[in-house]
């Protein structure tokens, strides 16, 4: 494990995807209370953060090999992760009905995915002096849609990696934007 001390994440993240448990072993160690302590603020329920916790160790497991830094950073992918396994524990929850709330109104959204969702487009939004509409409505297709690649390229008459192009190069503006 030595070996791997001064390693980055996504070095170790690649190194356990071709099998080498160490770097596993050093990788887990430097994430895991970043990644639950994410879970633990989206949910407030120590329970439940536990077993997502541990879903979401399952699938850096079982993808580990499929990672490539060329996708992007270990830490985003690992969070990506996290994030769906947030998203499939919201998924198999029954809605209910906040108290003294009339039934007849409906199923409220009670997911945090939806309020990120919420958020996210809110920003984006109040960044139009910063970012012009086509880029807002670029980026709300992509993260609060959630349409894939090719869908916004096919709706917008491009090619899909001219969209992740634009997409990457926005996420990168609007970092710089929000760090001070």
């Amino acid at each position: 494990m030595a070996k791997f001390v001064d390693s980055s994440l996504e070095d170790l993240l690649q190194a356990y995807g071709k099998g080498d448990d160490d770097a596993f072993k050093v990788f887990f160690d430097r994430i895991k209370n970043l990644v639950y302590n994410f879970l633990i603020s989206k949910i407030k329920n120590r329970e439940a953060t536990e077993d997502i916790f541990q879903e979401t160790v399952f699938r850096i497991h079982r993808y580990a090999n499929s990672y490539s830094s060329q996708s992007g950073s270990a830490y985003g992918w690992v969070l990506t992760i996290a994030r769906n396994c947030l998203a499939d524990y919201y998924q198999s929850e029954k809605p209910f009905y906040h108290e003294g709330l009339d039934p007849e109104l409906g199923d409220l959204p009670t997911s945090m995915v939806w309020e990120e969702k919420i958020f996210f487009k809110e920003l984006l939004c109040s960044m139009s002096r910063d970012l012009n509409q086509d880029e807002i409505d670029l980026l709300v297709d992509k993260f609060v849609v959630e349409l894939s690649y090719e869908e916004i390229a096919k709706k917008r008459n491009l090619q899909s990696q001219n969209v992740r192009q634009r997409v990457s190069r926005l996420l990168k503006r609007i970092r710089s934007i929000l760090t001070p």
